[in-house]
């Protein structure tokens, strides 16, 4: 089951997946039914579709609740990059939501495209394609992370290092681990401790942390040893380490849990909505989906209940 997530801001009207007697479909903004409960399984929207499943196979939907691709393909992903990759019968394709073209490859996998290229697979090793299916950077590496800040991270099995976009490895590297790249920086392990490197490979943040993730919204939730927090751009705590797990900024709110209980923080630490679910997902489109004992429900940014727990 996908988690059930708002779409994008940028989207042209917010969708936001529910389940009802086994069935999914879309509430809007104000918490109305805008697309009927009738799939088996949704993805979030984004670009203006979704992926919907019927049975064993995947198609794909406008904000209108309008079928703009057929359930066929037995893999989906929402769109990115004007892009929605697919495979069907084994095939990885990419579909063009502006233009309707078809994109094919020689590859035997594809992810979603980011920054204009998506890292695709030949034989056991990847590399990354352009929408017009063409190889940019060659298949080389075990595994590699999409791009972000003009910036992929690249594993070769032994340790983790970031290419630019032409494929040339960046200083610094290797790191026994590392994140992915925000804000102009990316979380690396260095001995026993997480710092930040900037893309010359330079530690931009020293290495003091016992964990570390990426810059959201410039923020990034770092682990000490009496909890999780996040720092700003200067390596500043503003909000204390004080959660047992966090999740990235997302709106300019945190989802974040302590004694078991789930909330939202501000960026300065402030509890916008109190600590009160089993779960929270991140914001999107000023409403976010939490989890009780009793089932979903979706909320807005001061914890109002726009689709109830009786419908979860």
């Amino acid at each position: 089951m996908p988690t059930p997530l708002p779409a994008s801001a940028s989207s042209a009207a917010v969708r936001v997946a529910v389940e009802l007697d086994g069935r999914w479909g879309f509430i809007d903004a104000g918490g109305h039914l805008a697309i009927e409960p009738q799939f088996d399984d949704v993805q979030p929207f984004a670009e203006g579709l979704a992926p919907v499943r019927r049975g064993d196979v995947w198609g794909y939907i406008d904000v209108s609740g309008a079928m703009r691709h057929a359930p066929q393909f037995d893999d989906a992903f929402p769109a990115s990059d004007g892009v929605a990759v697919v495979c069907r019968a084994g095939q990885w394709l990419g579909l063009g939501t502006r233009d309707g073209s078809t994109l094919t490859c020689d590859c035997r996998q594809l992810r979603p495209f980011s920054e204009g290229l998506a890292p695709a697979r030949q034989g056991a090793l990847w590399g990354f394609i352009d929408p017009g299916g063409r190889w940019v950077v060659a298949p080389r590496w075990p595994d590699v992370w999409g791009f972000r800040d003009g910036v992929a991270r690249v594993s070769d099995g032994d340790g983790f290092q970031f290419i630019d976009r032409t494929g040339t490895l960046m200083p610094g590297g290797p790191f026994a681990d590392a994140g992915d790249f925000g804000d102009g920086r990316a979380p690396v392990l260095r001995g026993d401790r997480w710092g930040f490197v900037d893309r010359g490979g330079r530690l931009a943040l020293p290495a003091v942390w016992l964990d570390a993730y990426a810059y959201h919204e410039g923020l990034a939730a770092v682990r000490a040893d009496l909890g999780w927090g996040y720092i700003d751009a200067a390596g500043r705590l503003c909000v204390s380490a004080q959660f047992e797990r966090v999740s990235p900024c997302s709106e300019g709110l945190a989802a974040v849990s302590k004694v078991g209980l789930w909330g939202y923080v501000d960026r300065v630490g402030k509890m916008a909505v109190g600590l009160q679910f089993a779960f929270a997902y991140e914001f999107s489109g000023g409403l976010a989906v939490v989890e009780r004992d009793q089932g979903r429900a979706v909320i807005d940014r001061i914890g109002g209940v726009v689709w109830p727990w009786a419908h979860g």
